[in-house]
Formats: C-alpha cells, sequence, structure tokens
C-alpha cells in the first residue's frame, strides 16, 4: 500500500455494505498497518488511491470505537457539524512536511457503518453519534472529508513546514 499523490486521489464511492464485509476488513487491515507505519491518527482509503468510502481511526483514549491506541474501521459515514467551530493544527500523510490550521466544528453528528464482530461475525453496524471535537471529532472531519475530495490544503492556512 502506498499514498498516491494529491493530484490522483479518486472520487469515494459508498460501498456495497450487503456482501463486500471481508473485504472491508481486509482493506481496513492494510490501512491500519500502513497508517501505523506512517504514524498517522487516521487514513482513507482514497489517499491510497482506492476509490472507496473507507477509513480508519486510532483512538487516542477508550471511546466508543475502541480502546486506546485501537483502530475502529469505517465505511459510508458522513457529518454534520455544529455552528460553533474550533481551530484545530494538523497534519496529512497526504501533505508531508506541513502544518495548517482548520477551522473544524466543536461537535459533529457522524453517521455510517462500523466495522464490528458481533457473534464472532464480521458486520457493519450502523451508527449515528455525535462527537467531540477532542474526543476524535477532529480526525473523524478530517477523513471524511478525503471522501468527498476535501485536503485541509483546501480549507486551512499553512502554519508550518518542516524537512
Amino acid at each position: 500500500m502506498k499514498l498516491v499523490e494529491i493530484a490522483e486521489i479518486p472520487k469515494a464511492e459508498f460501498v456495497d455494505s450487503s456482501g463486500a464485509v471481508e473485504a472491508i476488513y481486509k482493506l481496513c487491515l492494510e490501512l491500519q498497518m500502513f497508517c501505523e507505519s506512517k504514524q498517522g491518527a487516521g487514513l482513507s482509503a482514497v489517499q491510497c488511491g482506492i476509490p472507496q468510502h473507507v477509513f480508519v481511526v486510532k483512538a487516542r483514549e477508550d471511546t466508543w470505537y475502541g480502546k486506546a491506541n485501537q483502530y475502529g474501521y469505517f465505511a459510508n459515514c458522513t457529518y454534520t457539524g455544529s455552528k460553533k467551530k474550533v481551530l484545530s493544527s494538523e497534519g496529512c500523510l497526504s501533505i508531508p512536511g506541513k502544518m495548517y490550521r482548520v477551522k473544524r466544528h466543536e461537535t459533529v453528528q457522524v453517521k455510517g457503518l462500523q466495522l464490528t464482530k458481533k457473534d464472532g461475525k464480521l458486520i457493519l453496524d450502523p451508527f449515528d453519534r455525535e462527537i467531540l471535537f477532542n474526543k476524535g471529532g477532529i480526525v473523524f472531519q478530517h477523513e471524511i472529508d478525503h471522501g468527498f475530495g476535501k485536503l485541509i490544503s483546501d480549507e486551512g492556512e499553512e502554519i508550518f513546514v518542516w524537512v
């Protein structure tokens, strides 16, 4: 797995959740391994040239989608945000060496599918949750935005470059 150039990031399509669970699981495992190798907080399939609304997010602490330092696997997510916004300093694996100041919603209502195991079987479980910006909301906004073709460089102000 590798990151593609920004110009090559494809437009994502929603995944068929009826029969592709095993394929989505394998993709999420690959995304997680790659994200870990780059020390990222999350990774979207489109960043690797795969045109699907699938992404992984690393939990910083115990949360609804996993224990601290575990990854949650998500598909077909959208969000609506609060009117109040906060400034976030963000990097992106697709834009190495740069940091951006981005206005993010203080809370987001995220809807989509979470890949989980129930009774030993993989399922795509529908969810609809409010997430605070400091409890994963920033990463969810960032990864969901990738699926819709948005980058932090489109939305934010570059604040730092390192080599």
